[in-house]
């Protein structure tokens, strides 16, 4: 999904566009990956308290690491466009909350 908007912002607002929403997607990658590395570490009913524990260090160590994204981006020398950026990032974080419903509708219709 980040992709296809990146291409699409390319194709419509130009190179600077597409890089931006890139940048944006990245971030909220990055963030989400590490808050599925924390959250997951600890499985099964073995132990609740470090996997909770775990799930609140990745929450945290997301947010941390999407503002560093985010400073680090409009911090850049290259000049981003504010507005494919934050798309890129909302891209993800939509895709995120969606495709779970869309597997379950695939799940109940087979």
């Amino acid at each position: 999904m980040a992709v296809l908007v990146v291409m699409l912002l390319a194709l419509h607002w130009g190179v600077k566009a597409s890089i931006s929403a890139g940048v944006g997607a990245t971030i909220a990658v990055v963030g989400s990956a590490y808050l599925a590395w924390q959250a997951f570490r600890y499985h099964g009913g073995d132990e609740p308290k470090l996997a909770l524990r775990a799930f609140y260090r990745g929450i945290f160590g997301k947010l941390i690491l999407i503002m560093l994204g985010f400073l680090l981006a409009f911090r850049s020398p290259y000049p981003l466009s504010a507005g494919a950026l934050f798309i890129g990032f909302a891209a993800v974080q939509f895709l995120a909350w969606i495709y779970p419903l869309i597997l379950t509708q695939k799940d109940e219709q087979s």
